[in-house]
């Protein structure tokens, strides 16, 4: 501090030096304002002081920082402990379900086989007006097959069961229930089958009667979303079929020729 001051009272007290325009009673007011400033100014020490203080600071701060990433590290360690353990679980769930889609799918396809193996003397009329509450079904099916089978002698059409289709009675206007029978004898039932396959649509009384077998709800399903490859393929049976036709008249019109 006396270093301080013995600067200031070195330094030369001409107002000219300094300011023009100050007089020597302002220029002393300011050498005076200058001495009170200068021992308040910090010193060597008071800088060592503040850096070491903001060094410990920093220090602290830097050790807070280290235990904290230590603990998210640790606690990432957990996730992916956790993570990785998760996933083994859930690939062999998903390697579960696979196997159960599996099994289930081959249980779907064993049931419809049996229910369709159930229904193998079954055959569904589709067509016959409603004849009301008094409606003799079994007959009506009767005079049907004896129609169908050109009045040939048979020995009995034997029924075991026959009935409308299991839903609420359609208006007049709408398409009548079709009829669900069981024969009792398997080779009568596909030859009334394959009789009426090859009639088309079966004209009785004014009626158009279709036959079709009794099948279970989910191969009605699969038929119908493989209908249009079906289509396509029967499409070009036909039309190949068409073409060998043609190349055949060729040949023996020029045999002939």
């Amino acid at each position: 501090m006396e270093a301080a001051s013995q600067i200031i009272e070195s330094l030369p007290s001409t107002p000219a030096r300094f300011s023009p325009t100050l007089s020597e009673s302002q220029q002393q007011q300011q050498d005076g304002e200058w001495r009170d400033i200068i021992p308040n100014l910090l010193t060597k020490s008071d800088f060592e002081a503040l850096s070491d203080r903001l060094g410990r600071v920093v220090r602290e701060e830097v050790a807070q920082l280290r235990a904290d990433m230590a603990n998210v590290e640790a606690r990432m360690a957990v996730a992916e402990t956790e993570t990785r353990a998760l996933r083994t679980d859930l690939e062999q769930t998903n390697t579960a379900v696979m196997t159960q889609e599996a099994d289930i799918a081959y249980l779907t396809t064993w049931v419809d086989d049996l229910d369709n193996r159930g229904r193998r003397l079954n055959l569904r009329v589709r067509g016959v007006r409603e004849g009301g509450p008094s409606e003799n079904v079994p007959e009506v099916l009767r005079q049907i097959f004896t129609h169908i089978l050109g009045g040939q002698q048979v020995p009995r059409i034997g029924l075991v069961r026959a009935h409308r289709a299991l839903r609420p009675l359609p208006a007049p206007e709408e398409q009548p229930r079709d009829i669900i029978c069981c024969l009792d004898n398997y080779h009568l039932k596909e030859e009334i089958l394959r009789t009426a396959r090859r009639m088309g649509a079966v004209r009785m009384e004014g009626q158009t009667i279709s036959v079709y077998q009794d099948l279970s709800r989910y191969t009605l399903q699969a038929r119908r979303a493989l209908r249009p490859v079906t289509s396509a393929l029967q499409q070009q049976a036909s039309n190949t079929a068409g073409a060998i036709r043609s190349r055949s008249l060729q040949g023996m019109d020029k045999t002939n020729s």
